[in-house]
């Protein structure tokens, strides 16, 4: 299970790759025109020094020697300006386009979350959104301009070896081919599986070491430190040894193309010098030829260079694109505004097995639940009562029946609209290392600061944050650490009686309270949800106990109603 990443051909990758500067496109035009200016003016530095050789040897009588001089300064000076000019622009579209492309990827974890990423080492989708997305700049900073340069700067020094000497332009061909094209093409398509490979043991990796740390007391307890740093070592051998395997693969392919470099300085001497000979070449042109020839490969060298970039991109892109074209657990077709006051909850003949299993953690279950109700549900572990409030929320379609609200089916509200009218409240309540006052204001981003007073107070959670150094201000910690579970709880009802919903689900609400604030807690819900629709999953008789109607879930059923008020 889980998103796999599926091989793409490096057409479709840079396709696709090229389809995100459409919303740079002058940043990325002005990069480009930088680049070609760049190495048109490193071939022009050749071929003036050229003229002014073949002019200053007597080679070209009449010829003066201020045109090309003057021309050699213009180049030495238009060369920093415009590589300067490409690499600012460069790196300005990739950095730009890499906080577009972060944005966009977690709208897409978003959209997957929590069904699809259920499965997933959060590692491995950090690694996904940071670092693979990270590697992405290899390709819109040092790709995009060097293959225009490479293409102008070849084909305008072909048109000028061509026009001088025919003969010559047809042997070069090949070697332009072979550096330009050939050699990136063989670069790329040999590093494919262990740039892919790489990527993939880079985010397995991050994935335990954060779980390391993450469980790091338990590691210290169970004496299981050395054994973590054992495995973290082997896992960085075998990185070290695929990017090393990697590297010597790009040496031995970059072997051939500076060959064929040093071999065209030989071809140029030799044809020039034979043509020269022959009277089929004037020395004027055979000198500006024999210094130039060899400084038109430049640009097709660094396009070599970065192609080897582009093995670990093509396996990061691989990564990136895996998470965005995984479909959706649910589609969000509905068009619906969640109703200003619930009437009735309607579960009909719900069946449903978790994708990836076998068995149904529903089947056949059926519930109805009035407006203003306080519902309570028990039963033993797995028998599918936090599959219930997960329905509820769209978490997951069913397989079988309907789930209605107000006689509507739920599909037919907006994802939007069915969680903003929905609140639920965790076992777990997840705290940001962030300050109190902004996790409490999770539930109502533009809530002020009187409000969120407000709900803390009605959470109990405001005379302990007034005991605290920077009181509301204080950071909650990594995983809310500087809070115990039931401080936790009571900052998630604070939360909750921020976002005021009018359906409101509880898992476990008081777990990780004694008797007196477990009390206290439920007299809160009491008091502040006693117009709300409530429905309360909870192991505890004493938790329940101030609830309408009480049900037992037994093997995905509702087996009996075991308490009425």
């Amino acid at each position: 299970m889980g998103i796999q990443a599926k091989k793409l051909s490096a057409f479709s990758i840079l396709k696709r790759l090229f389809g995100f500067t459409k919303q740079v496109r002058r940043e990325m035009a002005a990069c480009i025109t930088g680049g070609i200016f760049s190495g048109l003016a490193k071939i022009g530095i050749y071929i003036c020094t050229g003229m002014l050789l073949a002019i200053a040897s007597g080679q070209a009588p009449g010829k003066s020697l201020a045109w090309p001089g003057i021309m050699i300064v213009v180049c030495t000076i238009l060369i920093p300006i415009t590589y300067y000019f490409e690499m600012f622009k460069g790196h300005d579209v990739a950095y730009h386009l890499l906080a577009i492309l972060r944005t966009y990827m977690f709208g897409e974890i978003e959209r997957l979350s929590p069904a699809k990423l259920t499965g997933e080492r959060k590692g491995n989708i950090i690694s996904t959104l940071m670092a693979d997305v990270d590697t992405l700049e290899i390709f819109f900073a040092h790709m995009i301009a060097p293959i225009a340069t490479a293409v102008v700067c070849t084909v305008f020094s072909l048109v000028f070896i061509g026009v001088r000497t025919p003969k010559l332009a047809l042997i070069i061909i090949p070697l332009y081919l072979y550096v330009g094209v050939i050699s990136p093409v063989l670069i790329a398509k040999a590093g494919r599986g262990k740039g892919r490979q790489y990527r993939q043991e880079l985010g397995d990796l991050k994935s335990y070491i954060l779980d390391s740390l993450r469980g790091l007391k338990e590691v210290l307890i169970f004496r299981n430190g050395q054994e973590r740093l054992d495995n973290i070592d082997e896992r960085g051998r075998r990185l070290n040894r695929l990017q090393i395997g990697i590297n010597r693969q790009n040496a031995m392919l970059m072997s051939a193309p500076n060959f064929l470099i040093q071999l065209s300085r030989i071809i140029a001497f030799s044809v020039c010098g034979a043509l020269v000979a022959k009277n089929g070449l004037s020395s004027y042109n055979a000198i500006v030829l024999m210094l130039m020839v060899p400084a038109t490969f430049d640009s097709l060298t660094q396009l070599s260079t970065s192609t080897t970039g582009l093995i670990q991109t093509f396996g990061a892109a691989e990564r990136v694109f895996a998470l965005i074209d995984e479909p959706s657990q649910v589609e969000d077709n509905g068009t619906e505004t969640f109703p200003e006051k619930i009437e009735d909850i309607e579960f009909d003949n719900v069946s449903f097995t978790y994708p990836g299993t076998k068995s149904k953690v529903l089947d056949g279950f059926s519930m109805k639940v009035s407006g203003g109700e306080n519902i309570g549900l028990m039963g033993e572990s797995g028998c599918g009562k936090t599959t219930i409030m997960h329905l509820l929320l769209r978490f997951y379609d069913p397989d079988e029946g309907y789930i209605r609200i107000n006689g509507r089916d739920i599909r037919e509200f907006s994802l939007e609209e069915l969680r903003r009218g929905i609140s639920m409240m965790e076992q777990d309540t997840f705290l940001f290392n962030d300050s109190l006052i902004e996790n409490i204001r999770l539930g109502k981003p533009n809530a002020s600061e009187e409000d969120i007073v407000s709900a803390a107070k009605r959470a109990s959670i405001h005379d302990l944050i007034m005991t605290l150094p920077e009181k509301y201000e204080t950071k909650a910690g990594e995983l809310g650490g500087r809070l115990s579970g039931g401080e936790k709880q009571r900052i998630g009802i604070a939360r909750t009686l921020l976002k005021d919903s009018e359906l409101m689900l509880f898992d476990e609400p008081t777990s990780s309270l004694d008797i007196l604030n477990e009390k206290g807690l439920l007299m809160t819900i009491d008091e502040n949800f006693a117009d709300k629709t409530v429905v309360m999953i909870s192991h505890r008789n004493s938790t329940l106990g101030a609830c309408d109607r009480i049900y037992k879930v037994m093997d995905g059923h509702v087996a009996e109603e075991i308490n009425q008020k």
